[in-house]
Formats: structure tokens, C-alpha cells, sequence
């Protein structure tokens, strides 16, 4: 599994680290950073809830 993030569409909703600590984090502004692109197969339901949380849709998950 492969995750990016558009950080310039990134609203900063906060609902990917909700749904996912372990790849996701915001700055300081708010904004999403990706703590790494490569997650373990054991986070993979995580990382789909966070793509689908996402209210505008700035991660693209690649399985």
C-alpha cells in the first residue's frame, strides 16, 4: 500500500489523525502531514477510514 496526500487541498479537519495516528499528523497550522508513505498491511483499514474521512479528499491510498 502507497499513501500521498495533496497538502494544497488539505483543509485541516483533523479526521485522518483521527482516524489514523499512526500515519497521519497535522503541523502546526493545522495541516496534514504524512508520517510515512509506506504503512504496514495491519494498518490498512485505518488508512482506508482516514482516505474516506477525508471531507476533501486530499489522500489517494494506492493498494
Amino acid at each position: 500500500m502507497f499513501v500521498r496526500v495533496d497538502r494544497d487541498r488539505c483543509m485541516g479537519s483533523g479526521a485522518c489523525v483521527f482516524e489514523c495516528p499512526e500515519v497521519f499528523a497535522q503541523d502546526e497550522q493545522g495541516m496534514v502531514v504524512l508520517l510515512t508513505e509506506n504503512p504496514g498491511e495491519g494498518l490498512r483499514d485505518a488508512v482506508l477510514a482516514a482516505e474516506e474521512a477525508c471531507p476533501v479528499q486530499c489522500i489517494e491510498v494506492d493498494e
